[in-house]
């Protein structure tokens, strides 16, 4: 139960240790790229708290990889980890750790989620820390052979209210048509157009209905002070969310294997070898789950799942 207890306590050090660290570096870089907006300091600092958040709910895998590396350097100097590994084998060390590898694999799954969050949350903070209203702003969105300009004129974002907005689509170079209103309403990061009129190339006349236009793609070019902004839409694929899900868990395993084997107990194993052969399989398993075949896209995402299964059943059976 000692031992138990003593791996549970430096594993959360470690943990709150990587944090920390990348924590810091994180929040350094968020506030020197906001220094170039045109926020107040006390917004620069706020917002760069919920940057660096933001960033840190994007990688717990790599908060975990860090986390295990500071654990298992910590207690291989100082000998401890031959002591436990006498007494306790690799199979119930990684059932020790599966309460860590739990936390970050549900941190993993929902950080869209929780990303979300926390953007929706700097997304109130922006509109209310706005007091001024801005003249102009003008958004070129790019999809594909699409183009849809939008320019958004008197935008006062804390009284959901914008003067005018003028949409013009084009595809393949070619002008499609423009909605144009001066009655919009701001309500839940949609503008709702009023009493439109929509110009083709071979008439004008007014829409019967409302036209919604979803700000949510614009993200925080909305609050700063860029005038002309260039988006382009990333095309996404339907990726295996159970197989990638289960591929994110048994990297982990994988990791804990590879750090708590026999051959890292000595003192004199070697720190780089076994960081670089977590770094491998970290970027074997990123790059596999973001790739999508047009045909055979299940049965690639099953072989990767085979292979970290096979590689860690070989960690194990080897003990």
């Amino acid at each position: 139960m000692i031992f138990y207890k003593f791996i549970l306590t430096k594993m959360s050090h470690s943990i709150i240790l990587s944090i920390m660290i990348l924590y810091s570096v994180l929040y350094i870089f968020s506030i020197i790229e906001l220094l170039g907006e045109s926020y107040l300091m006390a917004d620069t600092l706020v917002l760069g708290l919920m940057n660096t958040l933001e960033l840190l709910l994007t990688i717990p895998n790599i908060i975990f990889i860090m986390s295990l590396i500071i654990f298992w350097n910590n207690i291989k100097n100082t000998n401890e980890l031959i002591i436990i590994r006498h007494y306790i084998s690799l199979k119930k060390l990684i059932l020790i750790l599966s309460v860590f590898i739990l936390i970050f694999s549900i941190l993993e799954i929902k950080k869209d989620t929780l990303n979300s969050y926390i953007k929706n949350i700097k997304d109130i903070y922006l509109s209310n820390s706005i007091k001024d209203k801005i003249n102009q702003k003008i958004f070129y969105y790019f999809d594909d052979q699409k183009l849809t300009i939008t320019k958004l004129s008197g935008l006062n974002l804390k009284e959901n209210i914008i003067d005018e907005v003028s949409i013009f689509r084009f595809e393949n170079n070619e002008f499609i048509d423009s909605i144009s209103s001066n009655q919009n309403q701001l309500i839940e990061k949609k503008i709702i157009m009023q009493e439109s009129k929509i110009i083709k190339s071979s008439l004008i006349e007014d829409m019967r209905k409302e036209h919604i236009v979803n700000i949510d793609k614009y993200g925080e070019d909305l609050y700063n002070n860029k005038m002309k902004i260039n988006i382009t839409n990333k095309t996404k694929f339907d990726k295996p969310k159970v197989l990638n899900n289960a591929a994110l868990i048994i990297v982990l395993f994988i990791y804990v294997s590879l750090f708590l084997s026999k051959n890292a107990i000595p003192k004199n194993s070697s720190t780089l070898k076994y960081i670089s052969i977590s770094f491998m399989i970290f970027i074997y398993s990123f790059v596999t789950t973001q790739i999508h075949l047009q045909s055979y896209n299940s049965i690639f995402h099953i072989s990767v799942l085979l292979t970290l299964l096979v590689y860690l059943y070989k960690n194990l059976i080897n003990e």
